[in-house]
């Protein structure tokens, strides 16, 4: 069933930016590095020391994604591809599904319009973070390939509300998730957007990504968006063992605790 939402989704979608020009959606990824070891794109990364000037973040928005309802964005169309068994509002957007967080390994049932931030409990993450790739060079680009990079499914992942607050503009050395079995996709996929968009890495950012790869030296950069399909075997996995259903429960608990505080 994945499997053939992701073939659909892959085939020309295309979004419309907010500037009056069109980037390609979830399509296979061309650039110089992509499906190459981690290692070896990380060498050629340029290493200098990075600046923390304010970003124009608030400048950009969600797109609308050409021949989906007009309502339709990106981040309908990422928890169109991150999510499974989606269900739809009556205008196109996705209104459930059920959903397994990469950052943390916790499960839970997602339904628009709900949870303290009225987001569901999912936040739309950008795995290098905005304003980490703006002082990373995105800055020196125009503003509609920063809108671009804004709305780049390969860039973006659906994350768990609460981990996406706690990681905000943490660059690797500053940042992991708490799932570990997902440290190594993790950082091939921060490695493979910095190569996509000609980014730099500072040299403690570089050290870090270099430890997280220690453990799988093979990890390959993704070519496309989303979970890989390695990586969503090993969440599922994990979502059958006790661990698992008691990371759940407890982020469950939470939430509901949270919930009566407010």
């Amino acid at each position: 069933m994945r499997a053939s939402k992701m073939a659909s989704m892959t085939m020309a979608l295309v979004m419309v930016s907010s500037f009056g020009f069109a980037t390609s959606a979830e399509a296979s990824e061309t650039f110089k590095g992509a499906g190459e070891p981690v290692k070896e794109v990380l060498s050629t990364l340029q290493v200098k020391p990075q600046g923390r000037k304010s970003s124009d973040r608030s400048s950009h928005m969600w797109n609308h994604v050409e021949g989906k309802p007009s309502s339709y964005s990106t981040r309908d169309l990422v928890l169109d591809r991150d999510l499974t068994n989606v269900g739809y509002k009556s205008n196109g957007r996705v209104k459930e599904g059920d959903f397994v967080d990469p950052y943390t390994g916790v499960s839970f049932k997602f339904e628009a319009g709900t949870g303290r931030q009225h987001d569901g409990g999912i936040q739309i993450d950008h795995v290098v973070a905005y304003a980490e790739a703006y002082n990373s060079g995105l800055k020196d680009k125009t503003s509609a390939e920063r809108d671009a990079y804004y709305n780049d499914p390969y860039v973006l992942l659906a994350s768990k509300g609460s981990a996406n607050q706690e990681k905000s503009d943490a660059d690797a050395a500053e940042w992991l998730p708490s799932n570990t079995s997902f440290h190594c996709e993790y950082v091939a996929r921060q490695v493979g957007i910095k190569a996509k968009y000609g980014l730099s890495v500072d040299p403690a950012e570089k050290e870090a990504i270099s430890n997280v790869l220690e453990s799988c030296p093979a990890e390959k950069v993704p070519t496309g968006g989303g979970v890989t399909q390695e990586g969503r075997k090993t969440l599922d996995e994990e979502q059958d063992q006790p661990l698992g259903i008691l990371k759940s429960l407890w982020s469950f608990i939470k939430e509901k605790l949270g919930s009566f505080s407010n």
